[in-house]
């Protein structure tokens, strides 16, 4: 009965212990069998090469996503770029339309102004035709009076004032055109 006992005893040693190096390809698993059995089938080998695979399709990955994340980098600031220069030109255009704005209004302003010194200049031509035609009233009146003296005096006080009216007229004809031909 002993050597039964010892046979059953040792059975269950044998066992424990076969079961305890359970036999697997995982080193943090398994005992010493299951080590020795990995390193005779080559199977730690496989699992090196493999994890060594994964291992550099991680780092091309990473490669790869680090110089994805350049070029969004650079992109990003061209963009930064291309707002910057259209921000820019946004505000010359803003610059310059206000300058636009007050150039239309001193061309207002003087075009008026303008306008209110062509209509005087026009009251004054008007008044000096009609001074004009008086004075031709008066040469016509002088012609149809008999008395030469006076005439003569009279007659070269008015051709005086007509000559006078002439120039006049001229210069605010003048004025007039070079006022309505003013390009500001």
């Amino acid at each position: 009965m002993v050597l039964k006992t010892l046979t059953i005893l040792s059975f269950f040693v044998v066992a424990v212990l076969v079961s305890g190096c359970a036999v697997t390809d995982n080193p943090r698993e398994g005992g010493f069998i299951s080590g020795m059995n990995a390193l005779s089938t080559g199977k730690y080998e496989e699992r090196l090469q493999q994890r060594e695979l994964l291992y550099k399709e991680e780092s091309q990955n990473k490669q790869g996503l680090e110089q994805q994340a350049v070029a969004l980098n650079d992109q990003a600031q061209l963009e930064k770029s291309k707002l910057a220069a259209e921000q820019q030109q946004m505000s010359k255009l803003r610059l310059d339309l206000a300058a636009m704005e007050v150039k239309l209004n001193k061309v207002r302003q003087k075009s008026s102004h303008q306008k209110k010194e062509i209509s005087v200049a026009k009251d004054r031509i008007e008044a000096i035709r009609k001074e004009m035609e008086s004075q031709e009233s008066s040469i016509l009146l002088i012609d149809d009076d008999n008395s030469t003296s006076i005439q003569s005096d009279h007659l070269k006080a008015l051709q005086t004032e007509r000559e006078r009216l002439i120039k006049e007229y001229s210069a605010l004809l003048e004025y007039t055109q070079a006022l309505a031909n003013v390009p500001d």
